[in-house]
Formats: C-alpha cells, structure tokens, sequence
C-alpha cells in the first residue's frame, strides 16, 4: 500500500489526509461518528370501538451512527459472497458511482477502517401491533364464560430507516461491551413474530 495518494488510479478511493503531512497512515486516523442516540423513544398508541381493540407500540432512536462492519467483508476482492452494491463498481464506462474500481491486489487497502463504513443509525419500528375482539357478554354469559377475546399480533411489522444494514437495532444491543455498541457485524436482525391467539375468562 503507498503511503499517499499518488498512486492512485482512475477508480481508486482517495482517503484524507487529516494532519496535511503529505502521507496517510495512522497518524490520520480521526474519530468519527457516535453511537449514542441524541434520544430514543417509545409511543403507545390503541383504540377500542364496540368490542375491536386496536393497540400498537412504536419505537425509535434518533441522532446514532452505525458502523456498517459487515460491508467490510461484502466489499472486499476475494472469492467470498459479495454485496450486490459492487455490480456498480467504477469502470471508464461507469464513473458516476461511489464504489471504487475493482481491484485483486488492492493496494490501496479500500476497505480500512473510514467513514465509508459508517451510517445513520435512526430509526422508527412497529415493535408491536395487536387486533383484537371482544365477545359480547351476552353471548359468553349463555356458555358460562366470563370473557372471550380473540386477537392476533404481530412484533417488529415495519421499519423506516436509511441504514442499509439488516437491521439499524442491532447498534444498540450490546449492554456488556460498550466497545461494539453501535458496529453492525452481522448479527441476525430481529425477527418478525405473528401470534393468534384466544383469552378466555370463566
């Protein structure tokens, strides 16, 4: 790997040079992003009309960075599973792309640590919905049943986020190694749940 920019070619990724030295190692390195939300947030929401309920529970987080690690490994030349994002890798007949030429030998180590790999994290998830009806009394009363509910619900039904990513969440999920809060390094994202069920009450 060369130790400025002067020997890149067409295509090549042109890293800064922080400390204006002349040459790019590690003396440019710099801090950037931050996992830390400026806030999170949950909202709670229901309705009931004549027997139907209604209730659903939203959760965000807002101001986060992620560090994409994953793409580290998508992106890299080598014979491993690639991310679909390299198909539009720079060539003189593609050159208004953002990903670098593709390159066996990559001198220019593209994919070292940098804020190509670094994303907003923000968020907004229906973390919870549930749909539910309540059996009139004067029906259940005539069985000998209190109540009767019948409900269906559903976690994790829809997510906005610019984070490209599987899942922008998983940032924050680590509550004993602070070191790996808010790096995505491909943990599988959370799953989508649907339960049916029925609450009966003698």
């Amino acid at each position: 790997m060369g130790d400025d920019n002067s020997e890149l070619e067409p295509g090549d990724l042109k890293f800064v040079d922080t400390n204006e030295d002349g040459v790019i190692n590690d003396e440019d390195r710099t801090r950037i992003g931050n996992p830390i939300p400026d806030f999170t947030y949950g909202i709670n929401a229901g309705l009931t009309f004549k027997g139907f309920q209604i209730d659903a529970f939203f959760q965000g987080s807002q101001g986060n960075d992620v560090f994409n690690a994953m793409k580290t490994h998508l992106y890299a030349f080598d014979e491993t599973n690639k991310h679909k994002d390299m198909l539009n890798s720079w060539t003189p007949q593609n050159t208004n792309t953002s990903m670098p030429r593709l390159n066996g030998s990559d001198d220019n180590n593209t994919n070292r640590t940098s804020d190509r790999f670094v994303e907003d994290g923000s968020y907004v998830r229906l973390k919870n919905l549930t749909l539910g009806y309540n059996v009139p009394g004067r029906f259940t009363e005539r069985v000998g049943i209190e109540s009767l509910k019948f409900y269906v619900s559903g976690q994790n039904l829809w997510t906005k986020t610019d984070y490209s990513g599987a899942d922008p969440e998983i940032g924050q999920v680590s509550t004993t190694n602070y070191l790996s809060r808010g790096v995505d390094i491909g943990t599988y994202p959370q799953a989508q749940v649907y339960t049916v069920g029925v609450k009966i009450q003698f």
